[in-house]
């Protein structure tokens, strides 16, 4: 039962990354098009059945949540992982970040699900 709920849960973050691409296009494209327009009422169901996705893969998840331990966490190497994570999809569309980290930051207490 353990495995297969790893398995959801993996297939729920692989699924999740795309789907969340896919609502802010619904969103953005949404505030492009006047209301009371046919398209206007497809993109008003296609994010209606996004957002249904959403709420399953959650539930998804939900099937597998280990149990998470608490402990020191450096915030500037959270920032520099998640910064690699989405380096690739950053430069593809030119998107720059800028950071100040400070190297004197005390640890936080925090979960090991951040990393």
């Amino acid at each position: 039962l353990a495995a297969t709920g790893r398995l959801a849960a993996s297939i729920a973050h692989e699924i999740n990354n795309p789907l969340e691409a896919v609502q802010n296009s619904l969103y953005l494209l949404t505030r492009a098009v006047p209301e009371g327009t046919p398209q206007r009422s497809f993109l008003d169901i296609a994010t209606r059945e996004t957002q249904r996705m959403s709420r399953i893969l959650r539930q998804m998840l939900g099937f597998y949540r280990p149990t998470t331990s608490m402990g020191p966490t450096d915030v500037n190497a959270l920032v520099l992982e998640a910064e690699t994570l989405v380096a690739k999809r950053l430069r593809e569309h030119a998107v720059r970040i800028e950071k100040e980290l400070l190297p004197t930051l005390p640890l936080i207490h925090a979960s090991a699900e951040c990393r």
